[in-house]
């Protein structure tokens, strides 16, 4: 997670606020929030970027 997150300091900042060392890889946040997380293609909504 980390290397992810250290692009940007403050969303790694309140990442680790909020779950702490709770996740180390991405895998294991998206199984946690699996719920409330939707994956779509944005080719669907912004063709124009595609082009």
């Amino acid at each position: 997670m980390k290397s992810v997150l250290s692009k940007s300091i403050r969303l790694f900042k309140d990442f680790n606020e909020k779950y702490g060392n709770k996740f180390s890889v991405v895998l294991e946040y998206f199984q946690y929030k699996r719920s409330s997380v939707e994956l779509i293609d944005l080719r669907d909504i912004a063709n124009e970027l595609w082009r």
